[in-house]
Parts: structure tokens; C-alpha cells; sequence
């Protein structure tokens, strides 16, 4: 199911607001008419909402470090779904830019910046 796989990902649809998870469901619909893949609906939503919608709220997230995370969880389904694969490296590529950008403008140290993305980029 597609809201269990959102919240495995790290999105707790809960704690939307109504507005933003009507534009959540409405984008799943949109996805679900090219998409059939159960599993690579929830990843095209999980980040639609996330690096696309321009709706996202960390408060939504299950966990700190969730974004991150859900690589690691997408992999992981790969790795027993192998059809997932060209989803999952694309939509990975996808988060690992908008966190790269993230990191971009922290109020960090440089050299923890440069550093963080390096391990991004590396992941």
C-alpha cells in the first residue's frame, strides 16, 4: 500500500495539513496513470513532495534524517525488486541534489559543508 510505503520512506501523512495532502493525493493520482508499480508510485510521491512540491515541512517527516534515509530504503527495495532499480536511481539522484542544496547554504562551517556533500555525493 502506497501510504505504508510513504511512511516506511520517512513521509507521515498524518501530519500533513488537508491542503497539502490534497495536493499529495492529487499528484498521486497523476502518477498512478503512468505508474503501476506500487512501490515506485509511493518513491515518485515521497519525492514529488519532498524536492518538487515546494509544500515540504520537515514536521511531516517520521524521523530526523528521514530525506536521507529513504535512499537507503529504496535501495534496500531494489535490492528484492530489481524492476525498482531505474526508479530508485533516478529518484535517488533527485534527493541527493536537493540535499546537496541544502547544504549549500547551512550556517555550518565550510569544511563541514564540503564535507557533508562530499559524503553525499558518495552515497
Amino acid at each position: 500500500m502506497v501510504s505504508e510505503d510513504l511512511l516506511e520512506l520517512g513521509l507521515d501523512l498524518d501530519r500533513l495539513s488537508e491542503d497539502h495532502l490534497r495536493r499529495l493525493w492529487a499528484e498521486f493520482k497523476s502518477i498512478r496513470a503512468q505508474e503501476t508499480h506500487v512501490r515506485s508510485i509511493a518513491i515518485r510521491i515521497f519525492v514529488w513532495y519532498i524536492v518538487e512540491s515546494k509544500l515540504f515541512n520537515s514536521s511531516a517527516m517520521r524521523r530526523s534524517g528521514a530525506v536521507g534515509r529513504s535512499i537507503a530504503t529504496m535501495r534496500a527495495w531494489t535490492a528484492s525488486d530489481p524492476a525498482l532499480e531505474p526508479v530508485v536511481v533516478r529518484e535517488a539522484e533527485a534527493i541527493k541534489l536537493f540535499l546537496y542544496q541544502i547544504f549549500e547554504n547551512a550556517a555550518a562551517p565550510r569544511g563541514t559543508i564540503v564535507e557533508a556533500q562530499t559524503r553525499l555525493l558518495q552515497a
